[in-house]
C-alpha cells in the first residue's frame, strides 16, 4: 500500500513546480529592480558631488557613456575633463578677507554698552555715555 500513487500527487506536483517557477521570476524581476535603483543611488550621489551646471545634460550624457560595471563618478570625472564648461566652477573661499568674529576687537563704545547694559552700575552708564559722546 505504500507503494501506490495517489493520482492527485502529479497534479499537486506540478502546481507546486509552477509556484516555485513563479516565485523565481518574481525573485529575478526583484533583483533586477534593486540593481537599478541601486545604480540610480549612484548616479545620484555622483550627479550631487559634481554639481553641473545643466543637470539633465550631464544625466542624458553619464547614461549614454555608461556601461554595466563601470563607476559613475568616474566616468563623470571623464565628462567633466571633456566638458568642463557643463559644471559650476569650484567654489573659492575667501576666508583670508575677513578674521573669525572671536578675533575682531571690540570698539570702547561696545564694551562700554555692554558692560553698561550688564551690570547695571550707574558709573558704567554715564563712562559708556561720554565715550558715545566723544566718539
Amino acid at each position: 500500500m505504500a507503494d501506490s500513487i495517489n493520482p492527485a500527487q502529479p497534479a499537486e506536483s506540478a502546481a507546486l513546480e509552477n509556484e516555485l517557477n513563479e516565485a523565481k521570476e518574481a525573485l529575478r524581476l526583484a533583483q533586477a529592480e534593486l540593481t537599478r535603483v541601486r545604480r540610480d543611488v549612484e548616479i545620484n550621489s555622483a550627479m550631487r558631488d559634481a554639481q553641473p551646471a545643466d543637470e539633465e545634460l550631464v544625466r542624458a550624457l553619464l547614461t549614454a557613456q555608461l556601461t554595466d560595471d563601470a563607476d559613475p563618478k568616474e566616468t563623470l570625472v571623464e565628462i567633466r575633463r571633456n566638458r568642463p564648461t557643463l559644471f559650476r566652477p569650484p567654489v573659492r573661499s575667501r576666508a583670508g578677507a575677513m578674521a573669525p568674529v572671536d578675533e575682531i576687537a571690540e570698539s570702547p563704545v561696545a564694551g562700554a554698552l555692554r558692560t553698561a547694559s550688564a551690570t547695571g552700575d550707574r558709573k558704567a552708564l554715564l563712562h559708556y555715555l561720554r565715550i558715545r559722546r566723544s566718539a
